[in-house]
C-alpha cells in the first residue's frame, strides 16, 4: 500500500490473452517469475496458427519475443529451434527474427552459426539490415575472426550502410590482438576514406597494434595526428606510444613521452609508468628504469605487479641486492603478492654477493607461498655455493633438496648408473655427476655409469662447454678413466669408482 492508503498497481507484468488475430502479450495483472513468462511464451509459439495477414504479424512479433527473450537468458539452442521452426512452420521470420537470432549465438559466442544465419537471410529474401551487421561485425571481432570482420565491415557501404566508429573498432582490436598492426592502420585510413570520423576508442585501438608490432616511429605519428584530428590523447594511446618505443630501444624518447603527460593531457599514472619502466628495462638502462619506480613511489602512486618486478629486475642486472629486497618487501606492504619472476630476480640480484644463506631464505619464502618454477633461483644457489666455497657435502645435500622438490631443470634426471644434465649448468652438472657417483657406488646393481651431456650443439665450436667441463673434473681432478665413445654422454666403470671413492671422499 501507498502511504496514502491507496493500493499500488504491480508494473511490469505480464498477460496472456487472445483477440480475433491471435496471442497478445500485455502489461497487467500478477506474475510469476522470469522463467514462467518465459515458458508462457513458448507455449504460445507451440499454439494453433492463425492464418490472416494480422495474425501473422502478430504471431512473428511473438516469435521475436521469445527468441529475444531465450538468448538473453542465454539459451541458444532454444532460441535457433525457434527460428528453424519459424522457417519450416511458419509464421514466416523477418529481419527482426534473424537478428534476435544472431545475437543469442553472438551471446554464447557462436560466430560461425550467426555467419551461417547471415547467409540464410538472403536465401530468404531478406536483407540484412545496419543491426545484422554490426553484430556480425562485433562477433568475429571479439573471436579474433579479423579477416572475416574485415570483409563483413568493408561489404557495408556496398549495402548503403555506413559503419559506425564502435563497429570499425572492433575489426582495429581484432587486428591488434593477432598483431596485424599494417591491416589496423589501413583500416583508420579507409574509415576517413569513407567519411568516418574515428574516435579515441579507435585511436587507441591502433596504438596497441602499433605497441604490439613495436613500431615506435608510427606510434608517435598517431600521436601528432590526434591534436589535427582534433582528438584529445588519453591515458591508453599514450601508454601504448611509450610501450612501442622499447621495440626500438628508444628509452629517451619514452621518457619525453612520459615527461610530456605531466604537463599536457592525461596526467602520469602506474600504467604509464610501469611502460616507461618496461622500455629502460629492455634498453638495460636500469639505472632509469629505477629512478622513474622510486619517482612513482614519491609520488604516491601505488605500483603494481609489473613495475615492481621491472624494478627487482633492473636491481638483478645492477647486483643491487639490498635495494631488491627493499622492493620486495614494499610489494608485501601494498598488498601486491609477489610471483615467482619477482623472487627469481631478486634471488639473482644476490649471486654475485655470495649471500647463498638469504636466496635459501627467499626460496624458501617462494615454496611457503607455493609458487612453483625455482629452477633458476635453485641453480643460481648451487653457483654461488660453489664459488663461495660451501663444502661440497653442503651443496650437495642442496642439489638433493631441490631435486626432491623439483626446483631443478626438469629434463634432468638421476636414477642408479644413469644421469642426465641436459638444461644444467657447469656447476649444477659437476653437482649431479658427484651426487651420481655416489649413488652409483653405494647402492648400484650395474657396472656402469653412464653421463649424459648431450652433443654440445649449443656451444659456439666443438664440443659442447659442458662435456669439456665434466672431462677436466673426471680425469683431471678425480684421475677416473673416461670412455667418451658416445658423442652424447660419457662412461665410467663402477669398479674405477670403488677404488678411487674413499680418496674422493677425503
Amino acid at each position: 500500500k501507498h502511504k496514502t492508503g491507496r493500493v499500488r498497481q504491480p508494473r511490469h507484468t505480464w498477460r496472456l490473452g487472445t483477440n480475433s488475430s491471435g496471442w497478445l502479450l500485455d502489461h497487467g495483472g500478477p506474475s510469476g517469475g522470469c522463467g514462467e513468462w518465459l515458458a508462457a511464451l513458448e507455449g504460445v509459439a507451440a499454439a494453433p496458427l492463425h492464418r490472416s495477414h494480422m495474425a501473422t504479424r502478430a504471431e512473428t512479433r511473438t516469435f521475436n519475443l521469445l527468441i529475444s527473450s531465450l538468448g538473453k537468458n542465454l539459451r541458444w539452442d532454444r532460441a535457433l529451434q525457434c527460428l528453424e521452426g519459424m522457417l519450416r512452420d511458419g509464421p514466416p521470420p523477418d529481419v527482426v527474427s534473424f537478428n534476435a537470432t544472431i545475437t543469442a549465438l553472438g551471446k554464447a559466442k557462436r560466430w560461425c552459426g550467426s555467419l551461417q544465419l547471415l547467409s540464410n537471410m538472403q536465401k530468404e529474401s531478406l536483407c540484412p539490415n545496419l543491426s545484422t551487421y554490426a553484430t556480425s561485425v562485433g562477433q568475429c571481432g571479439r573471436a579474433d575472426q579479423w579477416q572475416i570482420a574485415l570483409a563483413l565491415l568493408q561489404e557495408m557501404p556496398a549495402r548503403c550502410f555506413l559503419p559506425t566508429p564502435t563497429v570499425c573498432s572492433a575489426v582495429i582490436t581484432a587486428c591488434s590482438r593477432r598483431g596485424q598492426w599494417a591491416q589496423a592502420v589501413s583500416l583508420l585510413d579507409w574509415m576517413w576514406y569513407k567519411a568516418v570520423r574515428p574516435d579515441e576508442v579507435c585511436i587507441s585501438g591502433v596504438a596497441t597494434a602499433l605497441d604490439r608490432g613495436s613500431q615506435w616511429s608510427a606510434a608517435l605519428a598517431l600521436l601528432g595526428q590526434m591534436s589535427e584530428w582534433r582528438l584529445e590523447q588519453n591515458v591508453v594511446t599514450l601508454t601504448a606510444a611509450i610501450s612501442a618505443c622499447g621495440g626500438g630501444l628508444q628509452w629517451p624518447l619514452a621518457l619525453s613521452l612520459l615527461h610530456t603527460t605531466g604537463l599536457a593531457g592525461p596526467a602520469r599514472n602506474r600504467l604509464t609508468y610501469t611502460a616507461a619502466i618496461n622500455v629502460c628495462a629492455k634498453a638495460a638502462q636500469w639505472n632509469q628504469g629505477l629512478s622513474l619506480l622510486q619517482h612513482m613511489q614519491r609520488s604516491r602512486i601505488e605500483g603494481d605487479l609489473i613495475s615492481y618486478t621491472t624494478g627487482i629486475a633492473a636491481c638483478s642486472e645492477g647486483q643491487l641486492w639490498s635495494l631488491a629486497l627493499h622492493l620486495l618487501q614494499d610489494m608485501s606492504q601494498a598488498d601486491v603478492p609477489p610471483n615467482k619472476v619477482a623472487y627469481n630476480y631478486a634471488i639473482l640480484a644476490n649471486r654475485d654477493s655470495r649471500q647463498w644463506p638469504r636466496m635459501i631464505q627467499l626460496l624458501a619464502e617462494m615454496q611457503q607461498q607455493c609458487l612453483e618454477g625455482g629452477e633458476v633461483a635453485s641453480e643460481t644457489i648451487l653457483d654461488t655455493c660453489s664459488a663461495d666455497g660451501v663444502p661440497v657435502a653442503e651443496t650437495l645435500r642442496f642439489y638433493r633438496e631441490f631435486i626432491s622438490r623439483g626446483q631443478l631443470e626438469p629434463r634432468h634426471s638421476v636414477m642408479p648408473g644413469h644421469v642426465d644434465l641436459h638444461g644444467l649448468s657447469v656447476n649444477s652438472a659437476r653437482l649431479a655427476v658427484l651426487a651420481a657417483l655416489e649413488e652409483t657406488i653405494c647402492s648400484a646393481p650395474t657396472h656402469v655409469l653412464r653421463i649424459v651431456t648431450g652433443q654440445g650443439q649449443q656451444s659456439p665450436v666443438g664440443p659442447g662447454v659442458l662435456r669439456t667441463a665434466l672431462l677436466s673434473m673426471l680425469q683431471d681432478e678425480l684421475g677416473l678413466v673416461v670412455d667418451e665413445s658416445d658423442p652424447g654422454a660419457l662412461q665410467l666403470q663402477i669398479e674405477d669408482l670403488r677404488s678411487l671413492y674413499s680418496a674422493q671422499k677425503k
